[in-house]
């Protein structure tokens, strides 16, 4: 572990990692408003989410890397969901401020309707105020969603599962295969091996047994709350009910070290 890894490690012992990072959001905040000129300057008056809730969800106020980042996710989605099908529902479930669906609609084109879900209600207030064109929804940290059984052509989730403890697992999965026709789409990304070094050697002797790992001390589902999954226990547990079309080991596509797996309903 980098020194880096072993500081967080000990602010996350003494419960004190989600006041660290307080302090740090307000020290980026100071700069946000020359970032958000910038961004200006380039992509004029595309809505931007505000800063405490796009932090909340990804740790930066870099406003080019969230608009570029969105896009380049939201290219690879959405030629997996044409190649899947010609139209339908798709949905975001854990959508935060929308850094990837607000793409979605231009991507997919008018055969689509497009839907995003998240935990946090001013996200969700945030997303219907100034997103027209894809329809939002508020679920709770418990499933269920707010949508009827097989609503869905295709789903994803973008590092979601990655901050859930490990009972919520099974109980989403669950969920999102509910909400999901037969033969939909499935797309998460997780932490898998090449994100394996961040381990504490305990914590990778877990992992090499095909257990996931979390790290607590924070409030679950937040985003310094953390779980890591290898192969093994995404096909044994996790995607246990749905059939594995691809498993994509750090394709390095979204400048993140997630895998991507590729399911179906």
């Amino acid at each position: 572990m980098s020194v880096k890894q072993q500081a967080v490690q000990l602010l996350r012992r003494a419960r004190l990692l989600e006041i660290a990072d307080t302090v740090r959001f307000r020290w980026l905040a100071r700069g946000s408003g020359a970032s958000r000129d910038a961004f200006a300057r380039t992509w004029g008056d595309a809505p931007l989410p505000p800063d405490d809730i796009a932090y909340d969800a990804y740790g930066s106020l870099d406003w080019d890397f969230y608009w570029g980042f969105g896009r380049l996710i939201g290219g690879f989605l959405a030629d997996r969901f044409r190649a899947h099908a010609p139209g339908g529902r798709a949905l975001e479930w854990g959508c935060g401020p929308a850094r990837i669906v607000r793409h979605l609609p231009a991507l997919l084109g008018p055969a689509w309707d497009v839907h995003g879900s998240d935990a946090n209600p001013r996200t969700i207030a945030w997303c219907r105020a100034h997103l027209p064109g894809i329809q939002f929804a508020g679920n709770g940290p418990q499933p269920p969603l707010p949508f009827p059984d097989g609503h869905f052509d295709c789903a994803y989730s973008v590092s979601v599962f990655t901050h859930l403890p490990e009972d919520a697992h099974a109980a989403w999965a669950n969920e999102l295969r509910r909400v999901l026709k037969p033969g939909a789409l499935f797309i998460c990304t997780l932490n898998g091996d090449a994100s394996r070094a961040l381990l504490m050697p305990s914590e990778q002797r877990e992992y090499d047994a095909g257990r996931i790992v979390v790290r607590g001390g924070v409030s679950d589902g937040t985003r310094c709350f953390l779980a890591w999954h290898p192969a093994a226990f995404v096909r044994r547990d996790l995607l246990r009910d749905f059939e594995i079309l691809e498993h994509l080991p750090a394709p390095n596509l979204f400048g993140e070290r997630q895998d991507v797996w590729i399911a179906r309903r």
